[in-house]
Order: structure tokens, then sequence, then C-alpha cells
């Protein structure tokens, strides 16, 4: 990138890989935590299971990752 682009155009695209790499990682260890969840919480009413859900997004992504990770849920 450095030979196609100037370096702070550069230093900026590594930083939006860090932030993607990052973003991906964040994602991945709530889905398994969902899932850890979605099994430990197997006989417990679907209103527990939802709220523990949304507690665990609460506590790792703000509002509007929380918007975005919707895409990823499916």
């Amino acid at each position: 990138r450095a030979a196609a682009f100037d370096p702070q155009a550069a230093a900026r695209l590594a930083e939006v890989d860090r932030d993607e790499a990052a973003w991906k990682a964040r994602i991945q260890t709530y889905l398994a935590e969902r899932d850890r969840l979605g099994r430990a919480n197997v006989r417990e009413p679907e209103q527990v299971r939802l709220a523990a859900l949304a507690a665990l997004r609460t506590s790792q992504f703000t509002v509007d990752e929380q918007k975005r990770l919707v895409a990823y849920e499916r």
C-alpha cells in the first residue's frame, strides 16, 4: 500500500484494517458466548433467554454497533 498510496493514506488504511479485525474478533467472541448462553439456558423460559442475550449484547456493544451486529447473527 505504501507504494500505491502516500504514507499517510497507507497508515489510515492500515488503521481501518486493524479496526475491522478487532470488530470481527469481538463478533466471534460474542457469537461464541451467545451460543454458550443458548446451551446453558435451554430449559429457561424464552423471556429469560432473551433477557440474557440482551444483557450480553449491551455489555459488549454500543447501541449503534448492535444495529450492525444483526447482520452477523444470521
